[in-house]
């Protein structure tokens, strides 16, 4: 016997090692080198041979279930009959070839070679083939590093040619809606307006008429519509106003910012006559005043518009006034109709429509607001000024309630500010001195009276009277829904 492999036994405590001890093992079993993948699926016959599929009980039991339904001949019998015949007497399927490797590991064994395997040996060691090991694997499959790729950029936009006019003649001509609608012929499109070539405008104007509405409504197309509005004529903006039915409108008011821009360039301008768009917003007043760019489209319209032009637009909201003050949009239409109708219409308006409704109006969130601009706008006015104080200040029942309200103490506030009476000023304080005993608000109110008292010189130099330091104007109170909420001007 030859010696063919030498393993060395020895014990994990150094100091109990005494003599190493050599084993002598049987000469190494011969590796069977496995076949490739692709050359055991085609000759699958010369590495597996099919073995039977079924013992011999198995057999036993399934000639004995196709015997029992061997006499029924219903049709759930006959299928069963034909399974177990094909069980029992049918080939089954081999199953897949699979590559017999030894049990004997991959990594080549160490060992003296014979001269009669030493031609053998001379190749090196035999090693299996590492994918025939690969297989599914039952760990976590960890990603392999790729190559890092350079990050996204978005393209910047195309520059505007260099010739507008003729780049839009040879590229939008005949087709200024589609190419209106994509941005880089909202860009060309844009750069050839800005010109003010006539031949642009005259095709521009007759291509949006066929289609206004799907340029006015698409996201790139609304910018040229508005472009075309600041730039044309009289006659080719009375032909797109004519082009405007009410949908469209009402889509412009309300789609977004830039849609609503498009009305509101229309009215900055107003090179014709706009009532028809006014009878068309007018009869949804209310519905734009409750929503978000509708209100702001109302707003920017009113603020246009001739005293005839106002009042039709305003007329079907004045029986909601103290209704839509309470809306989280409608407020800013109501403080702008206040603000924007002349100190004498602001006061019909205030004592037609809120009388009696302003001790609710101070104690809201958003109806404070406009009580502030009431207060600030046309609160001088006997009128006016006789009905706040008779309604907030005179009666204890509703001051107390307000002193001690989050934003009806600002609305105190706001009307010791705009008093320009000594007496009335030291009327106020009397009744106010009571009711500030539990307020937590007291400390400012009692600020903005001796403000007050000590003149416009002191006052203005104090943080709670001084109108620009005062957290309270311009809305500040309020808490929006959310910051991107904010009216867009």
């Amino acid at each position: 016997m030859e010696l063919r492999e030498v393993n060395v036994n020895i014990n994990t405590a150094a100091s109990a090692l005494k003599k190493a001890t050599a084993t002598y093992i049987q000469p190494p079993r011969s590796i069977v080198v496995p076949k490739p993948v692709m050359q055991q699926q085609q000759q699958p016959a010369m590495d597996v041979a099919p073995p039977n599929p079924y013992g011999y009980s198995a057999q036993e039991m399934l000639s004995m279930a196709e015997a029992s339904y061997a006499e029924c001949p219903c049709p759930t019998c006959a299928y069963y009959r034909a399974y177990y015949t094909a069980q029992v007497h049918g080939a089954p399927a081999a199953p897949a070839p699979r590559a017999s490797f030894s049990s004997t590991s991959s990594i080549p064994l160490m060992s003296v070679k014979t001269s009669a395997q030493q031609s053998a040996a001379q190749s090196g060691p035999i090693y299996a083939d590492p994918s025939l090991y690969e297989g599914p694997s039952t760990m976590m499959n960890i990603p392999r590093a790729a190559a890092p790729r350079p990050a996204r950029q978005s393209l910047p936009a195309p520059p505007p040619p260099s010739d507008p006019v003729a780049a839009f003649h040879a590229q939008c001509a005949g087709h200024v809606v589609e190419a209106a609608c994509s941005p880089q012929g909202k860009t060309l499109l844009q750069a050839a307006i800005r010109t003010q070539d006539p031949s642009v405008l005259e095709v521009v104007v007759a291509e949006l008429c066929e289609d206004l509405e799907t340029a006015a409504i698409d996201p790139n197309g609304c910018h040229v519509v508005r472009a075309v509005i600041e730039t044309c004529s009289a006659e080719q903006t009375a032909s797109l106003v004519g082009a405007m039915h009410e949908t469209l409108i009402l889509n412009m008011a309300t789609v977004s910012q830039y849609t609503r821009r498009i009305l509101q360039s229309l009215f900055e301008r107003q090179l014709v006559d706009l009532s028809g768009v006014v009878d068309v917003l007018s009869p949804n007043a209310s519905y734009l005043a409750a929503t978000q760019q509708g209100c702001i489209a109302l707003m920017r319209v009113y603020e246009q518009c001739d005293a005839t032009l106002k009042a039709i637009l305003i007329e079907p909201l004045l029986p909601l006034f103290s209704y839509i003050a309470l809306d989280p949009f409608g407020n800013y239409v109501v403080q702008c109709a206040i603000e924007h109708s002349g100190e004498m219409v602001a006061a019909q308006y205030t004592v037609n429509c809120f009388a009696g409704r302003l001790l609710p109006m101070s104690c809201d969130k958003f109806a404070s607001n406009v009580v502030e601009k009431i207060i600030r706008t046309c609160g001088h006015v006997p009128a006016v000024r006789r009905m706040l104080l008779d309604e907030l200040i005179y009666n204890p029942a509703s001051l107390q309630e307000m002193v001690n309200d989050g934003y009806g103490n600002f609305v105190v506030q706001s009307i010791i500010d705009s008093s320009t009476s000594t007496v009335e000023t030291k009327r106020i304080a009397d009744r106010l001195r009571p009711t500030l005993m539990n307020s937590p608000y007291a400390t400012r109110i009692e600020a903005k009276l001796k403000g007050k008292k000590a003149g416009p010189a002191a006052g203005n130099g104090h943080p709670y009277h001084n109108n620009n330091n005062n957290h309270h104007n311009n809305n500040a109170h309020h808490h929006r829904a959310s910051s991107s909420q904010e009216l867009l001007y």
